[in-house]
């Protein structure tokens, strides 16, 4: 019953039948050597550390936080390039010709 179990199980998760599995089966297989691969298996699963649970959620604020600071950055940038533009107004208006005095009887200043 239990290969039957295991078969179904194998076919549903893996799409291999129980034909094919058993034509992969050595049973002279050394156990020794399969022991010490899940070991050191186990050895590279606890390199790896624990499971961060709340990375997800620390992304998604990291993410939010990025989006804010790249908008900042945009608005920053079209400001200075605002400013930029009135300032080469200001510039060309300062360089024009310069007009008469006040008062109708000054000559233009040159």
């Amino acid at each position: 019953m239990r290969r039957e179990e295991l078969g179904q199980e194998a076919w549903r998760t893996y799409g291999v039948d129980a034909a094919a599995l058993l034509a992969l089966h050595a049973p002279a297989r050394d156990l020794a050597a399969a022991g010490e691969r899940v070991g050191e298996l186990d050895a590279k699963l606890a390199a790896i550390g624990a499971v961060n649970l709340v990375a997800d959620e620390e992304y998604r604020e990291l993410d939010e936080r990025l989006t804010f600071l790249r908008t900042q950055y945009d608005d920053l940038m079209a400001s200075i390039k605002d400013l930029e533009k009135a300032l080469r107004g200001m510039t060309r208006t300062a360089a024009g010709p310069v007009r008469p005095g006040v008062r109708g009887d000054q000559p233009p200043l040159r």
